[in-house]
């Protein structure tokens, strides 16, 4: 056996190591790590959906801090709120102007070599901005001085960049320069924008403290927001730089911390950034999260190396929006006729929703419901087809969303009076007394049924009336039979016991539609196996909810289910009934407003008819002598 100080065996290893070197992949020492950047996200409400379009901005860097350029969607993985979504295009980004404000440190340290530096490396990098991009220009020292707003003239930026000068003896009031670029990149309208941030000390006055007003955590707070968002590139220059700030600062807010020891090194540092705002990639997803803040994650995989990054970020509101419950579209009226809406969505406070038939205005609401009676037959130009419209205004009757939909007016038929024959009767004596008798005993009976009338609506307000045996059919027999108010069949009723108007759902397709309830119990959940479904609606659980007819009584129920441990589980999202989420079973009276998770709205309208009884709605209970529970309708006209 050959010793490890013999030549050959030295040879023979150094051998081995070469072909093993020369088997490995290539790429397995060119990249060695990857760095993922999300600069920011934004979500965009849908028109028409209860959705948003989400486009996410990054870059993704070698190890080195080069631009990575040839990626595609499977080199990407995106989670929502730790949920994987699906992303659905991915872009580079280059093509989109750009608003960069560049901020310069003017402070006494900066004198000399290092402003000359720094001017020839900022007047290049304007230089190499394109056509449509914007630059703006401040320096700081002990105070800001603005040189220029955004601008597309970049050869009057770049003179004005030559023009700045380090002031002697001054300090250096970072964090408010920071906090006032972020404000100044606040006005643009949403877009790529960058701050570029250089500075060689740290927030001090001369003779030492603080010069700023503000922190770094609110440049971060200002810069992370979702009207203010902006990322932050920073640029240390030498070595009594606060370079631990400076890395919180960029990453925080979605931008990247460079360092120069020296300032010839300033040039090459400025065109690794235009590099990196020129690559950025801008990928799309649409998402039906709830408005709002989420969490996105972003995840790269590039030969063999692995890197994510994180954002936080708010969805909008959506906008507000209209939808005409009654009418709807095609619908034939005649008469008086309820115009009614729901409006969804978030905005300014509404003053008042304005009602035209053909451009005439018809009437006004300004309370919820947003509704109106309105009689065609009194409208000129009519009958036809008309365009009702309704229109929510704001404080000086400022627009803030509209709707409109085509009805038909019946044509009314005329009205005919058939003559009435008039009955003459000769009164005698004996007419004249059986008059009378009849006339006693009608007055009788009319005495009689009220008291047992009263009677009755007292014995009910102390709820001594039992519910009548036949209001329900038998189970499982399914047999057919009449009551007085109520036709059963199988297990529905004939008299609907109330009304389900949707006024919000994920499905704008259902918004508006009417529901009525006409069986003891209706189920409503996002699975099939429920009578009321709401498939596109995440926040809703399978099952969900359960309306019931209790003794004449509506009553609102949440499901309980049971997990793998055996413990009964709500709904994820709640239950609500006018906003208060629910726990037990509650009454339900007409004008309720049900919430399922957080977005689905109904409204409960009730069939009113001869005889219903509504209870007033009070906090507080009246007392027994002035108000009754509410008597089912069926049972109430039972007992006439």
């Amino acid at each position: 056996m050959k010793k490890p100080s013999d030549p050959t065996f030295r040879i023979s290893i150094a051998i081995f190591f070469m072909l093993a070197l020369m088997s490995t992949p290539i790429s397995a020492y060119a990249q060695t790590s990857v760095d993922v950047i999300v600069h920011y996200v934004e979500g965009s409400p849908i028109a028409g959906q209860f959705a948003y379009d989400v486009s996410v901005y990054f870059s993704l860097l070698d190890s080195d801090g080069d631009p990575i350029t040839n990626i595609s969607t499977e080199n990407l993985t995106i989670s929502e709120d730790g949920k994987r979504i699906a992303i659905e295009s991915l872009q580079s980004a280059e093509e989109e102007p750009i608003s960069v404000a560049l901020v310069l440190d003017t402070s006494g340290s900066m004198a000399g070599q290092k402003i000359t530096a720094a001017r020839n490396a900022a007047t290049d990098f304007i230089s190499n901005l394109k056509t449509g991009d914007q630059i703006g220009i401040l320096s700081f020292n002990t105070t800001l001085t603005h040189h220029t707003d955004f601008t597309t003239e970049l050869a009057s930026a770049r003179n004005q960049v030559n023009r700045i000068e380090s002031v002697p003896l001054s300090g250096t009031c970072l964090y408010d320069a920071a906090y006032e670029a972020v404000q100044m990149t606040a006005t643009l309208p949403s877009g790529r924008r960058a701050i570029i941030l250089l500075t060689d000390g740290v927030d001090e006055l001369l003779q030492g403290g603080l010069c700023s007003t503000y922190t770094v955590d609110d440049v971060i707070n200002l810069a992370t927001q979702r009207n203010t968002r902006v990322p932050i590139y920073t640029i240390g220059l030498g070595s009594k730089v606060d370079a631990r700030t400076l890395d919180r600062l960029a990453a925080l807010t979605g931008g990247k911390s460079l360092y120069s020891p020296e300032s010839s090194q300033l040039e090459a540092l400025f065109q690794k950034l235009s590099d990196l705002l020129r690559s950025q990639f801008v990928l799309h997803y649409t998402t039906t999260s709830a408005p709002g803040e989420h969490t996105l994650v972003l995840q790269a995989s590039y030969h063999n190396a692995q890197d994510q990054d994180s954002r936080n970020y708010v969805l909008p509101p959506f906008p507000y929006s209209i939808s005409f419950i009654s009418p709807v579209a095609g619908q034939e009226i005649s008469g008086r006729t309820k115009l009614t809406i729901a409006i969804t969505g978030q905005g300014e406070p509404i003053e008042q929703v304005v009602f035209q038939a053909n451009d005439v205005i018809i009437g006004t609401a300004d309370m919820m419901p947003y509704e109106i009676e309105w009689d065609p037959d009194t409208a000129a130009g009519l009958p036809g087809v008309v365009t009702l419209v309704a229109i929510a205004q704001g404080e000086g009757n400022e627009e803030l969303a509209r709707s409109s939909v085509e009805v038909t007016i019946a044509v009314a038929p005329p009205a005919t009076e058939s003559p009435q024959p008039t009955m003459v009767v000769p009164v005698t004596p004996e007419t004249d007394s059986s008059l009378l008798i009849g006339g006693i005993g009608i007055l009788l009976v009319l005495i009689g049924g009220s008291v047992a009338f009263i009677i009755i609506r007292r014995a009910r307000s102390r709820h001594e009336v039992a519910p009548p045996t036949d209001m329900y059919p038998p189970s499982g027999e399914g047999r057919d039979f009449e009551t007085v108010d109520m036709i059963a069949l199988g297990a529905s009723y004939s008299v609907v016991l109330g009304r389900l108007v949707i006024l919000q759902s994920d499905d704008p397709a259902i918004i508006g539609q009417k529901i009525d309830i006409n069986k003891p119990s209706i189920s409503l959940g996002r699975s099939a196996e429920n009578d009321i479904i709401f498939p596109k609606d995440k926040p809703v659980s399978r099952r969900h909810a359960i309306i019931e007819d209790r003794d004449g009584q509506l009553t609102l129920s949440e499901v309980l289910t049971t997990d793998s441990d055996g413990n009964k589980k709500r709904p994820t999202y709640g239950t609500f009934v006018n906003d208060m989420q629910i726990e037990d079973p509650v009454p339900l009276f007409e004008g309720d407003e049900i919430k399922l998770g957080s977005r689905v709205r109904m409204r409960l309208e009730s069939v009113r008819r001869s005889g219903d009884i509504q209870p007033p709605k009070t906090d507080q209970p009246p007392s027994d002598e002035k108000t009754m529970d509410y008597i089912d309708i069926r049972e109430f006209k039972n007992t006439q």
